[in-house]
Protein backbone atom coordinates (compact mmCIF):
# COMPACT_ATOMS: atom_id res chain seq x y z
CA UNK A 1 0.00 0.00 0.00
CA UNK A 2 1.29 3.43 -0.93
CA UNK A 3 1.67 5.85 1.95
CA UNK A 4 -0.78 8.07 0.09
CA UNK A 5 -3.54 5.58 0.99
CA UNK A 6 -2.57 4.61 4.53
CA UNK A 7 -4.97 6.96 6.34
CA UNK A 8 -7.85 6.81 3.89
CA UNK A 9 -10.14 5.09 6.40
CA UNK A 10 -11.44 7.05 9.37
CA UNK A 11 -10.40 4.25 11.74
CA UNK A 12 -6.75 4.71 10.72
CA UNK A 13 -6.97 8.47 11.27
CA UNK A 14 -8.54 7.98 14.70
CA UNK A 15 -5.85 5.45 15.69
CA UNK A 16 -3.16 7.94 14.65
CA UNK A 17 -4.75 10.66 16.75
CA UNK A 18 -5.03 8.36 19.77
CA UNK A 19 -1.34 7.52 19.59
CA UNK A 20 0.17 10.96 19.02
CA UNK A 21 -2.41 13.17 20.71
CA UNK A 22 -3.35 10.77 23.47
CA UNK A 23 -1.62 9.63 26.60
CA UNK A 24 1.47 7.94 25.17
CA UNK A 25 4.23 9.28 27.41
CA UNK A 26 7.12 8.72 24.99
CA UNK A 27 5.30 10.48 22.14
CA UNK A 28 4.55 13.31 24.55
CA UNK A 29 8.21 13.72 25.50
CA UNK A 30 9.31 13.90 21.86
CA UNK A 31 6.51 16.31 20.97
CA UNK A 32 7.43 18.61 23.85
CA UNK A 33 11.02 18.68 22.61
CA UNK A 34 9.88 19.33 19.03
CA UNK A 35 7.57 22.14 20.14
CA UNK A 36 10.48 23.88 21.84
CA UNK A 37 12.63 23.64 18.71
CA UNK A 38 9.82 24.89 16.45
CA UNK A 39 9.07 27.84 18.72
CA UNK A 40 12.75 28.85 18.71
CA UNK A 41 12.99 28.57 14.92
CA UNK A 42 9.82 30.63 14.47
CA UNK A 43 11.12 33.36 16.78
CA UNK A 44 14.45 33.53 14.94
CA UNK A 45 12.71 33.68 11.57
CA UNK A 46 10.35 36.42 12.75
CA UNK A 47 13.34 38.52 13.80
CA UNK A 48 14.62 38.26 10.23
CA UNK A 49 11.40 38.59 8.25
CA UNK A 50 8.85 40.32 10.45
CA UNK A 51 5.99 38.27 8.97
CA UNK A 52 5.77 34.48 8.59
CA UNK A 53 3.51 32.64 6.17
CA UNK A 54 3.58 28.97 7.10
CA UNK A 55 2.68 25.58 5.60
CA UNK A 56 2.40 22.23 7.34
CA UNK A 57 2.64 19.41 4.78
CA UNK A 58 1.02 16.05 5.54
CA UNK A 59 -0.82 17.89 8.29
CA UNK A 60 -2.60 14.76 9.52
CA UNK A 61 -4.93 15.41 12.43
CA UNK A 62 -3.66 18.98 12.82
CA UNK A 63 -1.36 18.61 15.80
CA UNK A 64 1.53 20.63 14.39
CA UNK A 65 -0.40 23.24 12.40
CA UNK A 66 -2.54 23.98 15.46
CA UNK A 67 0.56 24.66 17.54
CA UNK A 68 2.34 26.63 14.83
CA UNK A 69 -0.68 28.83 14.11
CA UNK A 70 0.10 30.58 17.40
CA UNK A 71 3.62 31.45 16.22
CA UNK A 72 3.02 32.65 12.65
CA UNK A 73 0.88 35.21 10.83
CA UNK A 74 -0.85 32.88 8.37
CA UNK A 75 -1.01 29.09 8.67
CA UNK A 76 -1.96 26.52 6.02
CA UNK A 77 -2.19 22.76 6.37
CA UNK A 78 -2.18 20.37 3.40
CA UNK A 79 -3.23 16.75 3.80
CA UNK A 80 -4.24 14.09 1.28
CA UNK A 81 -6.56 12.14 3.62
CA UNK A 82 -10.09 13.53 4.07
CA UNK A 83 -10.40 11.43 7.25
CA UNK A 84 -7.36 13.11 8.77
CA UNK A 85 -8.55 16.58 7.78
CA UNK A 86 -11.96 15.96 9.28
CA UNK A 87 -10.27 15.59 12.66
CA UNK A 88 -7.91 18.51 12.01
CA UNK A 89 -10.76 20.90 11.24
CA UNK A 90 -12.08 20.45 14.76
CA UNK A 91 -8.90 21.83 16.30
CA UNK A 92 -6.93 23.89 13.76
CA UNK A 93 -9.43 26.73 13.59
CA UNK A 94 -6.76 29.38 12.97
CA UNK A 95 -5.42 27.59 9.89
CA UNK A 96 -6.55 27.16 6.30
CA UNK A 97 -6.79 23.42 5.59
CA UNK A 98 -6.54 21.99 2.08
CA UNK A 99 -7.15 18.41 0.93
CA UNK A 100 -4.76 17.91 -1.98
CA UNK A 101 -1.92 15.77 -3.33
CA UNK A 102 0.87 18.23 -4.11
CA UNK A 103 3.21 15.41 -5.18
CA UNK A 104 1.35 14.80 -8.44
CA UNK A 105 3.17 15.86 -11.59
CA UNK A 106 2.28 19.43 -12.59
CA UNK A 107 0.32 19.96 -9.35
CA UNK A 108 -0.69 23.58 -8.83
CA UNK A 109 1.51 25.56 -6.44
CA UNK A 110 -1.09 27.12 -4.17
CA UNK A 111 1.29 29.51 -2.43
CA UNK A 112 4.79 30.46 -1.33
CA UNK A 113 5.85 30.18 2.30
CA UNK A 114 8.51 31.44 4.68
CA UNK A 115 8.37 28.32 6.84
CA UNK A 116 7.29 24.77 5.98
CA UNK A 117 7.13 21.73 8.24
CA UNK A 118 6.76 18.05 7.35
CA UNK A 119 6.75 15.68 10.32
CA UNK A 120 6.52 11.88 10.35
CA UNK A 121 6.28 11.74 6.56
CA UNK A 122 9.58 11.10 4.81
CA UNK A 123 10.55 7.97 6.72
CA UNK A 124 7.16 6.33 6.08
CA UNK A 125 6.85 7.29 2.40
CA UNK A 126 8.23 5.12 -0.38
CA UNK A 127 11.35 6.45 -2.13
CA UNK A 128 9.61 7.89 -5.20
CA UNK A 129 7.06 9.69 -3.04
CA UNK A 130 9.84 11.05 -0.84
CA UNK A 131 11.58 12.65 -3.81
CA UNK A 132 8.35 14.05 -5.24
CA UNK A 133 7.36 15.55 -1.88
CA UNK A 134 10.75 17.13 -1.22
CA UNK A 135 10.77 18.74 -4.66
CA UNK A 136 7.19 19.96 -4.24
CA UNK A 137 8.03 21.55 -0.90
CA UNK A 138 11.22 23.11 -2.27
CA UNK A 139 9.15 24.79 -4.98
CA UNK A 140 6.97 26.38 -2.30
CA UNK A 141 9.78 28.10 -0.39
CA UNK A 142 9.48 31.84 -0.97
CA UNK A 143 13.19 32.67 -1.20
CA UNK A 144 16.65 31.78 0.11
CA UNK A 145 15.73 32.86 3.66
CA UNK A 146 12.73 30.52 3.83
CA UNK A 147 13.09 27.30 5.81
CA UNK A 148 11.82 23.73 5.46
CA UNK A 149 11.82 21.75 8.72
CA UNK A 150 11.25 18.00 8.75
CA UNK A 151 12.16 14.99 10.85
CA UNK A 152 13.43 11.46 10.43
CA UNK A 153 12.23 9.23 13.26
CA UNK A 154 14.05 6.12 12.06
CA UNK A 155 17.78 6.68 12.59
CA UNK A 156 19.40 3.21 12.26
CA UNK A 157 22.36 4.32 14.41
CA UNK A 158 20.19 4.38 17.53
CA UNK A 159 18.72 1.90 19.98
CA UNK A 160 16.44 0.84 17.09
CA UNK A 161 19.40 -1.08 15.70
CA UNK A 162 19.03 -3.62 18.51
CA UNK A 163 15.58 -4.62 17.28
CA UNK A 164 16.46 -4.66 13.57
CA UNK A 165 17.36 -8.39 13.27
CA UNK A 166 14.08 -9.38 14.95
CA UNK A 167 11.90 -7.18 12.74
CA UNK A 168 13.76 -8.15 9.57
CA UNK A 169 13.43 -11.86 10.32
CA UNK A 170 9.76 -11.60 11.21
CA UNK A 171 9.00 -9.62 8.05
CA UNK A 172 10.75 -12.29 5.97
CA UNK A 173 8.59 -15.03 7.52
CA UNK A 174 5.30 -13.16 7.69
CA UNK A 175 4.17 -11.24 4.58
CA UNK A 176 1.54 -9.43 6.64
CA UNK A 177 4.10 -7.98 9.05
CA UNK A 178 5.65 -4.58 8.30
CA UNK A 179 9.28 -4.21 9.28
CA UNK A 180 10.47 -0.96 10.83
CA UNK A 181 11.65 1.73 8.42
CA UNK A 182 15.07 3.33 8.65
CA UNK A 183 16.69 6.36 7.00
CA UNK A 184 20.35 7.17 7.38
CA UNK A 185 21.69 10.69 7.59
CA UNK A 186 23.24 10.11 4.16
CA UNK A 187 19.83 9.14 2.75
CA UNK A 188 18.36 12.40 4.05
CA UNK A 189 21.18 14.56 2.73
CA UNK A 190 20.93 12.93 -0.70
CA UNK A 191 17.17 13.60 -0.72
CA UNK A 192 17.74 17.24 0.23
CA UNK A 193 20.43 17.81 -2.41
CA UNK A 194 18.28 16.18 -5.11
CA UNK A 195 15.63 18.86 -4.50
CA UNK A 196 18.13 21.71 -4.83
CA UNK A 197 18.23 22.39 -1.11
CA UNK A 198 21.07 22.86 1.38
CA UNK A 199 21.40 21.80 4.98
CA UNK A 200 21.17 24.63 7.52
CA UNK A 201 21.34 22.53 10.67
CA UNK A 202 20.16 19.31 12.27
CA UNK A 203 19.40 18.22 15.82
CA UNK A 204 19.31 14.66 17.13
CA UNK A 205 16.96 13.53 19.90
CA UNK A 206 15.04 10.49 21.07
CA UNK A 207 17.85 8.91 23.09
CA UNK A 208 15.54 8.07 25.98
CA UNK A 209 13.58 5.00 24.89
CA UNK A 210 9.86 4.46 25.36
CA UNK A 211 10.38 1.98 28.20
CA UNK A 212 12.92 4.18 29.93
CA UNK A 213 10.61 7.20 29.60
CA UNK A 214 7.87 5.34 31.45
CA UNK A 215 10.30 4.46 34.24
CA UNK A 216 11.65 8.01 34.52
CA UNK A 217 8.37 9.88 34.16
CA UNK A 218 7.65 12.78 31.83
CA UNK A 219 9.63 15.58 33.49
CA UNK A 220 12.82 13.61 34.05
CA UNK A 221 12.68 12.06 30.57
CA UNK A 222 12.15 15.48 28.98
CA UNK A 223 15.03 17.05 30.90
CA UNK A 224 17.26 14.14 29.85
CA UNK A 225 16.33 14.63 26.18
CA UNK A 226 17.11 18.35 26.34
CA UNK A 227 20.48 17.68 27.96
CA UNK A 228 21.51 14.84 25.64
CA UNK A 229 20.54 16.83 22.53
CA UNK A 230 23.37 19.26 23.36
CA UNK A 231 26.01 16.50 23.42
CA UNK A 232 27.71 14.33 20.74
CA UNK A 233 25.39 11.52 21.87
CA UNK A 234 22.59 13.23 19.92
CA UNK A 235 23.93 11.53 16.77
CA UNK A 236 22.50 8.28 18.15
CA UNK A 237 18.99 9.52 18.82
CA UNK A 238 16.10 7.72 17.15
CA UNK A 239 14.88 11.02 15.70
CA UNK A 240 16.60 13.86 13.92
CA UNK A 241 15.16 17.24 12.99
CA UNK A 242 16.52 18.87 9.82
CA UNK A 243 16.35 22.52 8.82
CA UNK A 244 17.02 23.14 5.11
CA UNK A 245 16.82 26.03 2.66
CA UNK A 246 17.30 26.71 -1.04
CA UNK A 247 20.82 26.13 -2.28
CA UNK A 248 22.54 29.31 -3.60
Amino acid sequence: MSYRSRFKESSAAEAYQDLYDGGDLYAGVLWAFERELLAELSADLRNQLGRIEYLDFAAGTGRIVTFMAEHVDAATGIEISPSMLEIARGRAQKATLICRDITEENAEIEGKYDLITAFRFFLNAESGLRRAAMRALASRLRDERSLLVFNNHGNPWSHKAVAYPYYAARAALDSGFSAQNYMTDRDVRTLVADAGLRMVKSVGYGLVSSKLSRLMGFERAYRAERLLARTPASAFGVSRLYVVARAP
